[in-house]
């Protein structure tokens, strides 16, 4: 009787205190019954049941567990709503230890979706395990072209049966949206159509719109192609400041924004999860054009890099998996004392490694800190122009364990919280707009991924000064990836010009000074990509070796034509010690001049002639 009392207290919120009586208690487990008291608990797992439509539900049930001790609940399968008290998340666990959520075969159904999925927030040795989460409610919509303003001005659109047609709410739809455009064949990114960015949109009829913006007479778009953009981001699932996460098994169908981003914390979290595709709403007879809203993965600041394995990324908007840093700006510089500009808070930490460049990501040196102190009252002398250090930063006294002279504006990176230590492997990355991985840290593997379909290029190792994102990489192994059609929705302008690219671009070009180093390029199948198939420029001491070029340059590519010649396979400037061994080149296309291109600036480059071989056309 005491037992069942303590369990009736418990969850009376569930409306289940009669089910206590008689032995028919659905809400534990056998195991939670039994070491419901004592130390024994701590190794229980509570099997919850919760009832169909009461949206806090499982918020309250984790937190009771949670309270008495138990070491996870276990949902028993089924669908259930979830919806937070506040506008930021549906479901939060805060300041939890070695705890786990198991919720295979069960689905969970954000109601709002302006508010994100799940949080956790200062986390460690948290497990989430097996559930699918969807929204309940159709959130993005798309349509066909009818009618493109000769003067490149504006188009229109027909929403398509059984999607929204409020695009001119601003309530639900961000009236400056950016366009992205499908081929209404293979429902896929449509090769040379870019974004457009949409100044003004206005109805034209019940599900008629016009949308004005600027576009080229080099855009490929055209009537009877097809439209989509993002819609208001909220992402699914947070991990904030936390260490030791584990995401094993989940599904997101359709997700909003960014579908997992980390930020903060000591990281060193595993993820394992899918992205599906949502079903067509009511109505409707054409499928979703996108599966997500955003990045599928998004790392940013974590001091020990994620692992991310086995995961289905597909349909996002924007890159597959990204994982970088910050950079903070100098303010002033004296011997070994730097006070720097720093976006967003303090990230520095004594005993970290600094790294330090001129505003156009010149390397100047390496240094350790010795000290890191946040001045409350510093008054700078001099203001800056620069985009990313104009608003939410703080000032920070750095000193260094020898003198390192760095000029006003110069860029200071931490490379012990860009990522560093990440693994990719085994993931499956597919028809996303961008890159299919874009990587700024240090000490990465990268392995039997497959990626398929990236618009931009395959796998990026790049800054990115504009998103004042670092940093240069170190120590990072690329092996037995296939890459696949990357790269086919760019522009001249572009400088992440290759289906892989290691590289860093500034104002004047490719930028000067080996930022990148000791890279390993190894094993890889690149296949059916036009223009250059491989880009290296800024980098030192890199390994470029059996890998498979296939079926490369069937087609006319202009990709980064202002920045390098697109004909060349292969093509490396402002780097050094470059290595190419055992690479084979498979049916070649005849837009191909030369199967390497080494500048002027390529220095102590062995293998050109004899370390990549051609094959008959």
């Amino acid at each position: 009787m005491i037992m069942k009392r303590h369990l009736r207290r418990i969850f009376l919120w569930l409306g289940v205190g009669g089910m206590l009586a008689g032995g028919s208690f659905g809400l534990l487990s056998t195991e939670a019954q039994v070491y419901l008291y004592g130390a024994r608990r701590q190794a229980s797992i509570l099997t919850v049941h919760l009832p169909p439509n009461a949206p806090e539900a499982l918020q309250q049930a984790i937190e009771s567990a949670y309270k008495e001790g138990y070491r996870g609940v276990r949902i028993v399968p089924g669908t259930y709503p979830i919806e937070g008290p506040n506008n930021d998340f549906a479901l939060r666990l805060v300041n939890m230890r070695d705890f786990e959520v198991d919720g295979r075969g069960v689905t969970l159904v954000r109601l709002n979706p302006r508010q994100g999925g799940i949080h956790l927030d200062h986390c460690t040795h948290v497990t989430l395990r097996g559930f699918t989460v969807r929204l309940a409610t159709t959130v993005r919509t798309q349509g066909a072209i009818v009618a493109i303003d000769p003067h490149r001005e504006w188009f229109d659109i027909v929403v398509d049966k059984g999607y929204p047609t409020d695009l001119d709410n601003p309530a639900d739809f961000d009236p400056h949206p950016t366009a992205y455009f499908f081929d209404p064949k293979t429902l896929q990114w449509k090769p040379g159509a870019y974004d457009v960015s949409i100044s003004r949109v206005e109805r034209l009829g019940p599900n008629k719109f016009r949308f004005h913006g600027s576009f080229g007479a080099d855009h490929t778009m055209a009537v009877g192609d097809l439209v989509t953009y993002r819609n208001y981001l909220s992402t699914d699932l947070e991990v904030s400041d936390c260490a030791g996460i584990r995401v094993v098994g989940l599904t997101f169908v359709g997700p909003t924004g960014w579908v997992v981003h980390e930020g903060g914390g000591e990281g060193g979290n595993f993820y394992n999860y899918s992205i599906l595709y949502p079903p067509p709403p009511p109505g409707a007879t054409r499928r979703p054009l996108m599966a997500a809203g955003a990045d599928a993965f998004h790392s940013s600041g974590i001091r020990h890099g994620p692992t991310v394995e086995g995961c289905l990324l597909q349909g996002m908007p924007d890159d597959g998996i990204a994982i970088h840093g910050r950079y903070a700006m100098v303010q002033e510089s004296n011997g070994n004392h730097l006070i720097v500009r720093v976006p967003w808070g303090n990230f520095f930490q004594v005993g970290d490694r600094v790294r330090v460049y001129t505003k156009d990501l010149v390397p100047l040196g390496e240094a350790k800190l010795n000290g890191v102190e946040v001045l409350s009252n510093y008054q700078p002398q001099r203001q800056t122009d620069q985009k990313a250090f104009k608003e939410g930063y703080v000032f920070v006294s750095l000193t260094l364990n020898h003198d390192l002279s760095a000029p006003f504006e110069g860029l200071v990176s931490d490379p012990d919280e860009d990522g560093s230590g990440y693994v990719l492997r085994n993931n499956i990355i597919r028809n996303n707009r961008a890159r299919g991985l874009l990587l700024k840290a240090d000490d990465g593997l990268v392995e039997n991924n497959t990626i398929d379909g990236s618009t931009i290029a395959g796998i990026v190792i790049a800054p990115e000064l504009w998103w004042n994102e670092a940093d240069y990489s170190h120590h990072v192994v690329v092996r037995n990836n296939h890459i696949r059609h990357v790269g086919y929705v760019t522009w001249q302008g572009t400088d992440q010009a290759g289906a892989i690219s290691v590289m860093a671009s500034n104002d004047h070009g490719f930028v000067p000074g080996y930022g990148h180093q000791d890279i390993q390029i190894d094993g890889n199948t690149i296949e059916s990509c036009d223009g250059v198939n491989l880009l290296v420029t800024s980098a030192e001491n890199v390994d470029i070796r059996n890998n498979v070029f296939r079926d490369a340059q069937q087609h006319p590519s202009n990709r980064g034509a202002n920045w390098l010649d697109p004909k060349a396979l292969i093509y490396l400037t402002e780097c050094k010690g470059v290595h190419l061994q055992g690479n084979r080149v498979e049916r070649l296309g005849h837009e191909n001049t030369r199967l390497v291109e080494a500048t002027k600036t390529a220095l102590e480059v062995t293998g050109v002639s004899q370390g990549v071989r051609l094959a008959a056309r």
